[in-house]
Order: structure tokens, then sequence, then C-alpha cells
């Protein structure tokens, strides 16, 4: 031991004894948590040693995290792995991507692959990403051996390029021509920044449907008006049967898919996705001048002209979900010219199909981009900015003719969504009588006891007394606790739900198919796991090869969230999230679910006649709906197609849920325009919602709203994000400052947009449910929670064929 020991222990005998067992436990304590660290660090570095030299080699190349190197916090993104197996036997794994969620616990984002001997292999991960996601994030992927259960590998792994702001849109691009949306990438004459994920090819696109939870739109070119190039053939052997149905499950929960059609060869109609585009004959016309709706602020070649592709008109019983957004003759839709951009609906979602290859490398390039036209994508994707080069809108923030977007008001629309799926509600009363209870013990333990005690000559008492008011008062709290306690599950949610009853024959009550996304808050009353499910694949006919629903824990932008202080590891499967079994400690947990099947039982929604628009715009029809509960502030969007601007009515009262029907003919009030104009002259509807204040600065400006906000403005916010894309820009023309120019924010609530869905003629019907259950199918341990929030639902109605008189 040395002599420097036996001096420590001669010391320690001529201690107190007490004291020397102190002491020596304590030297006793820290040799040996030293010798733990030593064993645990000696075990790392064997696993490490055991790892080297493993012969299944993986990587991620920084632009396969996320869709085309693009990713953005609060959503499910991709991420392509690379594996080579150079062993002579097959190899089982398990691939995880480690992601922290927005409560601090790990997320192991995993997926089991197979991969052959002497053979590299592609596979997709994907993790829910938080949204309060770093500005240069970096996660682990692990490879480990699915049989023995050995680490095989661990990589750092970081993307390419910044995550875009949950505020920012993005469309992608299969191809690598801007087709002038560069025009559209500020916020200079528009609400929200654009963001474009270019250079998309067929082996960069996701094998599941939720790994294009960034996009708002995928446009898909020919590649430069060439056939054949590598990357853009929907044939091609790189676009996987997986892939496929993914890109199908993505539209039919709301996504928009652009086809743009090459000049020469039918390779969309041709392809494993033709049944996606609308069945209309198709026509090929040579020599064909350009279109004006192209845009022309240069004078064009005089020997230049193009090939492209007319559509005959939508036949009887297309209407409606088949319509006509350009003709060849100009942007008089309605007019006698050939259809050249046609759109059909498919689930909640839609397929544009576009004649004119708008990549071709013959547009002029010297002066200005074509096409440029803002009306070529007002009709496509429903935008109403103008469409300018950077340089022209900074002379015009530099003239001081238009606002500069720094110092606009910016109105977040999904602001309300965290305010109604908190739980405050459930704290508040307990925490309210816990605050009285100390004021109480305070003041007994404080200066009363000490007027009583002293006024009573007990002052020597003290003491004990302290002890007993210090005793009483721990039993009451603790029972009071207890007792408070929430001893069983709850939801709190908010929720949009669309139908589509287009196609539907019949309209008896009958299983009708439902795209329900939900916002929820789960209080678990219990520590440890609980295994959600959302959905049951019940609806075979629709299955995709897997990952048919998702749930994840990502949270909502602006909100407050403090992770528990012991952080857990669970684990989802990255190839079919609809169920995972997720750490909770007796709180509330917030949970994002899609899903897109069957309708429950209480969701079923029939219609009672089928409706008619006759040539004055009167509407007649009986509907009825099942719905646990009635809908308020019912709004009516008639749909005329032939690219008509829509018209709303707002019903005169709740529509109640059956027996009583809806009569259109009597429940109507006055009608609007949903929204006309031009520049900064704008009427309608939408020009009056985003105007009159609500929303706008006002609730900025209320309290009371932001933590609770009323009816008024919940439903407000929902019906500027249903027709979000197509709303009137702000008015950047004002520079007098005299009313703060107000740029409307879509941080959250991106799934409530149904401008694609506008142009078809139907009957499109809004309403509100409070205070009703979750729409989504959605278990805790089996058990359906009991839940409440605000649903809004939306009728996608189809409106019988035209006949005489009507209109």
């Amino acid at each position: 031991m040395g002599g420097q020991g036996w001096d420590l222990v001669a010391k320690l005998g001529c201690m107190d004894s007490t004291f020397r067992v102190l002491v020596i436990g304590c030297v006793l304590l820290v040799a040996s948590m030293f010798g733990a660290g030593a064993v645990c660090a000696q075990s790392g570095g064997g696993a490490s040693d055991a790892v080297a030299g493993r012969p299944i080699d993986f990587g991620v190349l920084p632009e396969n995290v996320g869709l085309g190197g693009v990713l953005r916090g609060g959503e499910w993104t991709p991420m392509k792995l690379t594996l080579r197996n150079a062993t002579a036997a097959p190899r089982q794994l398990r691939c995880e991507w480690l992601v922290d969620d927005i409560d601090g616990d790990t997320v192991s984002a995993h997926r089991r692959v197979t991969i052959s001997p002497n053979r590299t292999q592609e596979v997709w991960l994907y993790a829910a990403l938080p949204v309060n996601l770093d500005a240069k994030p970096i996660w682990s992927v692990r490879v480990v051996d699915e049989v023995t259960g050995e680490l095989l590998g661990v990589e750092k792994i970081r993307p390419g390029s910044q995550p875009i702001t949950p505020e920012s849109g993005a469309i992608g691009i299969v191809g690598s021509a801007s087709m002038g949306l560069e025009n559209y990438l500020t916020t200079h004459t528009q609400h929200e920044r654009i963001a474009l994920v270019k250079g998309l090819s067929v082996n960069m696109l996701p094998d599941r449907w939720y790994g294009y939870d960034l996009l708002d739109t995928l446009v898909w070119t020919p590649g430069g008006g060439s056939v054949g190039i590598s990357g853009s053939d929907p044939s091609d052997a790189g676009f996987s049967s997986e892939a496929q149905a993914a890109l199908r499950e993505w539209i039919r929960r709301g996504g928009h898919l652009v086809v743009v059609l090459p000049a020469v060869g039918g390779t969309w109609y041709d392809s494993p996705l033709a049944d996606l585009l609308p069945a209309l004959e198709m026509e090929r016309v040579d020599d064909a001048p350009v279109p004006s709706w192209v845009g022309s602020p240069v004078p064009l070649p005089d020997d230049l002209t193009l090939t492209h592709h007319v559509f005959a008109e939508p036949s009887v019983g297309q209407e409606s979900y088949v319509s006509v957004l350009l003709r060849e003759d100009g942007f008089n839709v309605a007019g006698p010219g050939r259809p050249m951009v046609v759109r059909q609906q498919v689930g909640t979602g839609a397929v544009t199909v576009v004649g004119l290859d708008l990549s071709d490398p013959r547009f002029p390039r010297q002066v200005i981009a074509l096409p440029n036209g803002s009306r070529l994508w007002r009709a496509i994707l429903g935008w109403q900015s103008p469409a300018w080069t950077q340089q022209v809108l900074d002379d015009h923030v530099r003239n001081r003719t238009m606002t500069n977007p720094d110092f606009r008001d910016m109105v977040y629309q999904g602001e309300f969504v965290p305010r109604l799926i908190a739980m405050q509600r459930t704290a508040s009363v307990a925490l309210g009588v816990a605050i009285v209870l100390f004021v109480i013990y305070w003041l007994l333990a404080g200066p009363v006891g000490h007027v009583v005690l002293k006024s009573r000559g007990w002052l020597r008492h003290s003491w004990l007394i302290f002890f007993v008011v210090v005793l009483g008062f721990t039993v009451i709290a603790w029972s009071g606790a207890w007792l408070a306690r929430p001893a069983t599950a709850a939801i709190s949610h908010v929720s949009v739900v669309t139908y589509d009853m287009t196609r539907m024959q019949g309209f008896s009550r009958m299983p009708t198919r439902m795209h329900a996304h939900s916002w929820f808050t789960l209080y678990w009353p219990n520590h440890g796991e609980a295994r959600l499910r959302i959905g049951g694949g019940e609806d075979e006919d629709m299955a995709t090869p897997g990952g048919d629903q998702a749930i994840a824990c990502v949270g909502l932008p602006g909100e407050q969230v403090v992770p528990f202080l012991t952080s857990q590891r669970y684990a989802i499967d990255s190839a079919d999230p609809s169920s995972v079994s997720t750490p909770m400690r007796a709180a509330a947990k917030m949970f994002e679910a899609d899903y897109y099947g069957l309708a429950p039982e209480d969701w079923i929604v029939p219609q009672a006649s089928p409706v008619h628009v006759d040539a004055r715009g009167k509407i007649t029809g009986n509907l009825t709906h099942f719905l646990p509960g009635d809908l308020i502030n019912v709004l009516v969007v008639y749909c005329p197609g032939d690219g008509r601007s829509p018209w709303v009515w707002r019903a005169k009262k709740s529509w109640q849920a059956s027996p009583e029907v809806l009569d259109l003919s009597q429940a109507l009030g006055d009608s609007d325009v949903l929204l006309v104009g031009s520049r900064s002259e704008w009427d309608g509807y939408l020009n009056d919602l985003i105007r009159r204040g609500t929303p706008g600065g006002n609730l900025v400006a209320d309290t009371h709203k932001l933590i609770q906000p009323d009816t008024a403005v919940v439903t407000s916010m929902i019906e500027a994000l249903s027709f979000y894309s197509m709303l009137p820009p702000p008015n950047y023309w004002d520079v007098s400052f005299s009313d703060r120019t107000r740029m409307l924010i879509r941080d959250t609530g991106r799934e409530f947009d149904m401008t694609p869905l506008l142009s078809a003629r139907r009957l499109i019907i809004m309403g509100h449910l409070r205070d009703g259950p979750l729409p989504t199918p959605v278990t805790a341990q089996g058990d359906v929670p009991p839940a409440s929030g605000w649903t809004a639902v939306r009728f996608v109605v189809p409106i019988e064929p035209t006949i005489s008189g009507d209109q």
C-alpha cells in the first residue's frame, strides 16, 4: 500500500469510531465508482474493436438525407442508405436512424432488410423530425445483425443543406427546369416563401407515401423535352413498384402531381401510372404557336413553333372529377379552344396534365426565362401573385413603391392548433387548490400560527405545533394529489376530415372512405410504455405494400415544450409507422396522425338525394349526415368548373345530425363569389376573410384569444387554410404604413388546403364539429381512449350532369 497508505490507516485509528466508519465508507464508494467507470470504458472499447473490420459497409450521401437533400422539421423525412455485403452469405440486418422526438426521447426509426451475398443494396429509412430541429442537425445511423443482435457499425449523418423553415412551402421537380417557378421563391408578393426541390429522378423518389411529406406539389417534367432522358420516364426500371404505390398513396391523401408531357412520345400514358391521368382522348399538334398563357414579355422568334397535345372535352358524368384548366387559344378556359391543361381528382388529391412541354429548351432565356406568365401557375396551383423577377421586386422595394416583406405583420394561421389541444384545463383546478393549500400552510406555519401561539402562551410548543402542521398538510397534499390525479386516459384533438363522394353510387348509408389528419394530445395515467395504433388495415383493396397510416411525435411550431429529465428510447418501423410503443410518464404527450381508409362507424356520411344547380345558380338537393354531433358555421362552395370562380353561401343555422335533413334550397343565406380581381383590386369572400381582422392584427393583440381562441377565430383560420393557395396576396402596394400589411403564415395545417379540388364542377360543404370524438381511429393499449376536440369536416359532393337549363 506504501508509507502514505499506512499513515492514513493510523490516522483513521485515532478518529472517533462513527466518523471513521463514514470516512471508510466514502473511500470505498469513490473507489467502486472509479472501478465501475473503468470496467464500462473497457467494455465499450471492446465493443468498438469488435465492430471494426466487419464486412458490412454502409453510408449516406448528404443529398440522400431528405427529399433531394431538402428537409423540414416537424415532418416525415426520407433517407436513402447504401449497404454493401462483402460476405459470401446473406445477412439479415436492422438499419436504425436515431432521432430525438419533441419530448427529448430517442426514436429508433428502423427497417429490416435481407441483403444477398456480395451485393450493394439501397434502403429507405424514414424518421419524423421534431419541429424544433437544429439548423445543423447531426444524427446517428446504426446497422445491427438481426439474428445475433451484434452492432455492425455506427455513422454520424448530417444533411447536405440547412433545413427549410416550417413557414416555407416546397415544390418538387423531376428534372432540372424551373419553368418560371423561380419567380415565386420570395415573399415580396405572396404570403409564404417557396423552396424548389429540383433535380429529382425516379431513383430518388421514396418508396413510402410519407416520404413526400415535405412537398405541396410534385411537378414531373420530361427532362428537357427529349425522350429517354434517364430518371424522368415513369416506366423506368429504377421506379420500383413500391415507389409507384407510394406516389399513388400520397396523391389520394391530398397530394398534387403535375405531369408535363413531352413533345413526342407517350411515356406517361404508356406507364403503370396511366390510370392516374384524366381518361380523355389526346391528340398531338405539330408546328403550333406558343399559347398566350405561357407569357411573352419579349417578342418570340417568328420561327418558334412547338409540338403539344390537346385533349377531348370531359364527357357527361366526368364533370365532377375531371376539369379543364387551360385551352390552346388563351386563358378563357370556357372558350372554343381545345383543352391543353386538364386535371383529375384522385382520392382527396389531384393529378394535373400539361399538354405543352414547359421545360422546352427552345424557350428564350436571354432576357427573361419562359414560361413566366402568372396565368399559367394561377390556373395550375391557384396562386394569385404576379410573376416578377427578383430584380423587378428589388427595384420596387428600393424605390419605395412596394413594402419590404421584413416590415409586415405575420399572422400564424395554425396558431389555434396547440391552443385547442393543450390540456391546461386538466391541471388548472388542481393547481388552484394546491396554491390555496400552500397559502393556508404558510399562514398557519408562519405569522398566523405565531400570533395564535403567543396569544395562548404556547410559544414553548411552537416546534411541536409546526411539526403537526407540516405532517397534516403533507398528508392532505399527498391525498389530494392522489385523488385529483386523472385515473383514465384522455385525448384532446384538432382534426380535419375530407370525404370524397364524387364517384359514389346510390348514396345510401354505406361505408365511406375518408382522409383524416389529427393533431392530438394523449394523457396517459400510468408510467411505462403505451402502444398506440392508428387504423386496422381493414381496407385491403386500397392497401399499399406497407405504411398505410402514420403516427409520430413531432410537436408544433411555437409550442413551448420542456423535455423530460430522463430520456428514453423507443422504436418505430420506418416501413409501417401505423403503431408505436412510446414511453409515457403519467403525463400528456402530443402526436400527429394521418389516416386514409374506411370511415369508422360514427363517421359514415350518406347523401339523401342528387344535387342540382340551375342556370340562376340556385342549388337544390337534400343531404343528411350521421356524424357524432351538429356541424356549425357551415359553408357551401359551388364550383362551376370551366375556370369560373366558385361561389359561397353561409348556412343560416347549424346542420344537425340525422334525422334532420339539410335542404339546400332553403338553408343557404346570401351568396358571394369566392374571389375575383387582380393586382391590388380584390373582392369576394376570401378578400373579406383576410382584410376584416379575423384572422388579422386583432388576434395578435388580444391575449385571451391566443390562450383560448373563440369559435369565430378558429373558423376563420381554418377557412383561410382551406383555400390558402388561392388567397389574395398581401397588400404589398400600400407603403403608407397607415395599416400594416399582413402576411398569413402557414407554419401548421398544410393538410387543410383543398385548392386543387376547386376546379371541377361540384359542391364542397364545410362544417365544424366542436367537442366531438377523434375521427382518426386510434387505440392505446388496444382500447379507444375517450376524446374530445375540434373537427373540420369537408364533403366533396358531385352535381348531377349538366342538362338543359342547368348552369
